[in-house]
């Protein structure tokens, strides 16, 4: 399968939820890399950029990778939800709300298309949102913190 037919895959689920080719931000980083990272969502400066973790959040990714002495274009990394789940404030204001189970359930079989085509040789979760994304809404962050998953048991 070629990354053309996922991301357009990804962006026809996307539109489920009326978000259009501007609003999603795709995984990136080398096909057949070692190892993956998946985070929950895009948030404002990763929708803007059209790129994953490049917020605060990814400033601190980006921290936490230098000292452990990995290299950020050697690591792929995406989000269980590839577009930014918003909610207005009765001001107007529009600020992140963590995706919601049907944007999780529409999105979690293409996450794992894309896994299968990056074929990492280890998967880390990000939090507990993508933690449950591939391992079912029973998983338990505190249970399985650092704890190695046979790929065989990703819903």
């Amino acid at each position: 399968m070629s990354p053309d037919i996922l991301r357009n895959d990804m962006l026809a689920a996307a539109q489920a939820f009326g978000k259009t080719s501007r609003d999603m931000v795709y995984g990136e980083g080398p096909a057949g890399a070692a190892l993956c990272l998946v985070g929950e969502a895009p948030g404002a400066e990763e929708t803007r950029l059209s790129r994953p973790f490049v917020g605060k959040a990814g400033k601190n990714l980006d921290g936490f990778l230098a000292a452990i002495r990995l290299n950020r274009p050697d690591i792929y990394i995406t989000n269980a939800v590839k577009f930014r789940p918003c909610m207005i404030s009765p001001k107007g204001t529009v600020s992140n709300r963590p995706p919601n189970r049907a944007e999780l359930e529409c999105m979690q079989p293409l996450l794992l298309r894309e896994l299968e085509m990056v074929s990492p040789r280890g998967v880390v979760t990000l939090g507990n949102v993508p933690l449950k994304c591939l391992l079912g809404a029973g998983a338990a962050i505190g249970a399985l913190h650092a704890v190695p998953v046979e790929a065989s048991a990703l819903s």
